[in-house]
């Protein structure tokens, strides 16, 4: 959420400037391009990738230097970020995201309502930090806000709904729902904090890494998971929950991986601590891959945004190295290249990742799909500057040799008196579970069965 768009809405219709301008409609324009499919009849004679060409032509005309520090100038060069992310384009569309954050520091938030602002300022500061975090274009530490999350925001505000259409003129009977779309961003806010600290803590940014500094942040994570909300929380079949609620826990199931895979691979734990290790990074990664079955199953892969495409893989590349058999890692290979394949209609920047995560799967002997052409006719074929467009880097994967020198090499012997003092401690609150667990031969069957669909 980079803006409030209830106030966007009222300036857009009054012609008033305080909270659109043109700059913000035509990059919305750019990317609302990538929701479009070009085979579906609706779009007619449109050729959308041209369309999309010129909203963003037209964005980068209205974006001046003297409008630079002008609110809806850097919400504009957020929405261009994620329109040329999604066109492949991750190069230029770094510099979008990069000079969006740098304007904010100094941008003249007194124009806005204080809700508005301080949706923007956390909205902005977590793209910064998912970017940072998922795609790994240079690992650094982005600034967030040193204020509290949303204290100005209205949480249940009643006039945020949701309505499932797929076609012109389905939005006349089908339901509308509470989207709780803010309550969601609050808490996705409160997540990238402590991604946004995990980064500092692998980039050395602390000193060395020890075990109380890594233990106190996988607690946080935990506590996060269990202080959310019934509404956020339930995410079983009968609750049916809304496409931005599952990928919220997504994301969550791809941030505790990626805490724990340094340690995995530093060679400093062996007997049971690595097992323990082993054990809850897979367990994070199956339910991870099991909310997006969910997902698939109830509103199809089609808009799935770029960078929970790169949780995909994130989650996909861990069951395959670390749990091959549970579930086969065949089975997480096709599921895996079949979102992004779904995805890629609207969003070209799945091809090359599905040719990153191909190549991931041969690398750890995982079979393909014998029909693997099927899923995009040019694997194999990509080359270096189609992976730069996508990743800015010649991969996807987190790269875990700049963060392992920074370990205390001591580090596995405090580890389990650390784990017993904060992980176990007594004082730690418990929450009862909402959500009903899923056991692992179940996961397997669940995985295989949308396969065989």
């Amino acid at each position: 959420m980079l803006f409030s768009e209830r106030e966007f809405r009222a300036s857009y219709a009054h012609r008033d400037e305080t909270y659109c301008s043109s700059a913000l409609v035509n990059a919305i324009c750019a990317m609302a391009c990538h929701m479009m499919d070009p085979n579906d009849d609706t779009a007619g004679d449109v050729d959308v990738e041209k369309l999309t060409t010129g909203f963003m032509n037209q964005a980068r005309h209205e974006v001046k230097p003297q409008n630079y520090m002008h609110l809806t100038s850097v919400q504009a060069l957020a929405v261009m970020y994620l329109a040329d992310l999604s066109s492949g384009k991750a190069r230029s569309a770094t510099g979008y995201l990069r000079a969006s954050v740098e304007f904010l520091k100094a941008a003249e938030l007194g124009q806005q309502s204080a809700q508005a602002r301080e949706i923007s300022l956390w909205g902005i500061q977590t793209l910064n930090t998912s970017s940072t975090g998922m795609t790994y274009q240079k690992l650094y530490a982005p600034e967030l806000p040193h204020m509290a999350k949303f204290q100005h925001v209205d949480l249940q505000s009643s006039h945020s709904t949701w309505q499932e259409y797929r076609s012109i003129g389905d939005q006349r009977y089908l339901p509308v729902r509470p989207s709780h779309a803010v309550l969601a961003a609050c808490h996705q806010a409160g997540l990238f904090r402590i991604i946004h600290e995990s980064l500092n803590l692998y980039c050395g940014l602390r000193g060395l890494i020890t075990a109380d500094a890594v233990l106190t942040l996988y607690r946080r994570y935990m506590d996060w998971e269990e202080d959310l909300p019934f509404i956020l929380k339930a995410i079983d079949d009968e609750a049916r929950p809304l496409p931005h609620i599952l990928l919220l826990h997504v994301q969550f199931h791809v941030a505790v991986v990626q805490h724990l895979t340094p340690l995995l691979q530093s060679n400093f734990f062996d007997g049971p601590n690595l097992h323990e290790l082993q054990r809850l990074m897979i367990k994070h990664a199956q339910d991870g891959i099991i909310v997006l079955e969910h997902l698939h199953q109830l509103y199809s892969g089609r808009f799935l945004m770029p960078l929970i495409s790169f949780c995909t893989i994130h989650l996909g590349d861990t069951l395959i190295r670390y749990s091959p058999d549970e579930p086969p890692a065949s089975n997480v290979v096709e599921f895996c290249l079949g979102l992004l394949q779904a995805a890629s209609i609207g969003f070209p920047i799945n091809g090359p990742l599905q040719e990153l995560f191909r190549r991931t799967a041969v690398e750890c002997g995982a079979a393909l799909p014998p029909n693997v052409k099927q899923f995009n006719e040019q694997l194999g074929n990509y080359g270096m500057d189609d992976i730069l467009d996508a990743c800015t880097r010649l991969d996807y994967k987190q790269p875990v040799d700049q963060s392992v020198r920074h370990i205390d090499e001591n580090i596995a012997d405090e580890w389990a008196s650390k784990w017993e003092q904060i992980v176990d401690s007594p004082d730690r609150p418990e929450s009862p579970q909402s959500t009903r667990r899923v056991s692992p031969s179940e996961k397997h069957l669940r995985i295989e069965s949308l396969l065989n669909q």
